[in-house]
């Protein structure tokens, strides 16, 4: 199954998801539900492994090159601290 095929069928499932449970069942057996509920948990578990992994690097990056930036900005702006 291609990208955009799969990508179409995981909103359309997801936007519908009760009624699309039981037609998907009803339809197409319960090998191919089960299938489909693995792959479409699959690619809900790797999307989710790569936007943590975006943002734990955004933020070392942030700390690693922008934190010192920010504090002498902080304490230029603001004295007292």
């Amino acid at each position: 199954m291609g990208f955009l095929k799969f990508s179409l069928i995981a909103i359309v499932f997801f936007g519908t998801f009760p009624f699309s449970l039981l037609i998907t069942y009803l339809v197409f057996g319960g090998d191919v539900t089960l299938q489909l509920l693995r792959a479409l948990l699959a690619d809900f578990l790797i999307t989710l492994f790569c936007v943590s992994v975006f943002l734990m690097f955004s933020i070392w990056l942030t700390y690693q090159y922008l934190w010192s930036l920010i504090v002498d900005w902080i304490e230029n702006m603001f004295p007292v601290f």
